[in-house]
């Protein structure tokens, strides 16, 4: 039987060729490469010559502690600060590379790639954290235009950022709590060929995503479903869609102190320009399943004593397709070693420092 030589070269690294049988109706080579080392000649899902987990079909989804507290850097940039956050008993620490630390849009493949864990979770299939996906189906997730050579510069500078950064938090999943650090992504690949003047062609992409965020998905069920509309939101948007979602996940509005809220957004603006931000969300009313509501009647204009109350639309809460028993428990029901994170009433003040 003929075979085709395919290549996995580890991001940041080479490793030997891989032989795999070749596919039926090989994708033809596309106009328009480069020969740079992501070549933008991805063929679509359905003509893709290596087995993937997407294209996503169903529901997007995210484990719940990813919505609630600032595991990522808000800034469009790479940015080299470290992030640390305390609340009640979770704790989180946030290292950078030499690259930078994860942003909130690096998350997007996070995001993505639970879903796509999800999916074969319900479809029966065992999670061992390893996902084979095509750029494709993610830019197309993402809202990105097409496989440009700038969107796959984009995706492999995204996963060295998930892959170099590093996190430790007292946040335990699957019932365990280690006292270490991990990254985000272990392991990232690009499997390719070479078309007939040797350059290459990507395939796929291979991700071993965290342990602690495979024992979330697949043990705890800890997924809550995302509105589509999220990857159009700016930043700031983001965080409070992610923290209203988190925490509204009962029905009822989460009321918080301004200062709480702009804590676990993870803006490190003053409170005053934090609230002129929310004003502005708030007059526009158009966060997708939810409303923002600013409670200053009895402040007397003391910032610290502002209230902000994310109440939740009609049909904001379905849950996510294929989510494992009990997706819906948010923070509200986790493991003892998170805090609530209570509808109504304000929770304990957080503490965000950025080293």
């Amino acid at each position: 039987m003929a075979m085709e030589t395919y290549e996995i070269e580890t991001l940041g690294g080479a490793r030997p060729a891989m032989d795999q049988p070749a596919p039926a109706q090989p994708a033809p080579d596309q106009p328009g490469a480069t020969g740079a080392p992501l070549s933008p000649a991805l063929p679509s899902p359905r003509r893709a010559a290596v087995e993937t987990d997407s294209p996503l079909e169903g529901a997007v989804a995210g484990q719940v502690d990813l919505m609630a507290y600032p595991f990522f850097s808000l800034s469009k940039t790479p940015a080299k600060r470290a992030i640390k956050f305390v609340e009640g008993a979770v704790s989180l620490e946030v290292r950078p590379s030499e690259k930078g630390v994860a942003t909130i849009y690096d998350k997007e493949i996070l995001i993505y790639l639970a879903s796509l864990a999800i999916e074969r979770l319900d479809r029966g299939e065992t999670f061992d954290g390893v996902l084979t996906f095509t750029a494709y189906d993610f830019f197309k997730l993402a809202g990105l235009s097409g496989a440009s050579g700038k969107n796959y510069q984009r995706l492999a500078g995204s996963l060295d950022r998930l892959q170099g950064t590093q996190v430790r938090t007292t946040i335990e999943t699957g019932g365990v709590n280690i006292d270490g650090w991990f990254s985000w992504v272990s392991e990232a690949q690009v499997i390719f060929t070479r078309d007939s003047r040797g350059q290459k062609r990507a395939r796929a992409f291979r991700v071993r995503i965290t342990d602690w965020l495979v024992r979330a998905i697949a043990a705890d069920g800890s997924v809550l479903s995302y509105d589509r509309s999220y990857f159009q939101l700016s930043a700031i948007e983001r965080r409070l869609y992610e923290i209203a979602r988190a925490g509204c996940v009962r029905g009822a509005p989460l009321e918080l102190e301004l200062n709480t809220l702009r804590t676990r957004v993870g803006v490190t603006s003053p409170l005053k320009k934090f609230r002129q931000l929310l004003a502005q969300i708030a007059e526009r009313d158009d966060l997708p399943g939810f409303r923002v509501d600013i409670l200053d009647a009895e402040a007397r204009g003391v910032l610290s004593r502002i209230r902000v109350r994310l109440v939740p639309r009609a049909g904001a809460l379905a849950p996510p397709r294929g989510a494992a028993p009990g997706p819906e428990s948010g923070p509200e029901s986790g493991p003892e070693s998170r805090p609530e994170i209570p509808a109504g009433s304000p929770p304990a003040q957080g503490a965000l420092a950025l080293d």
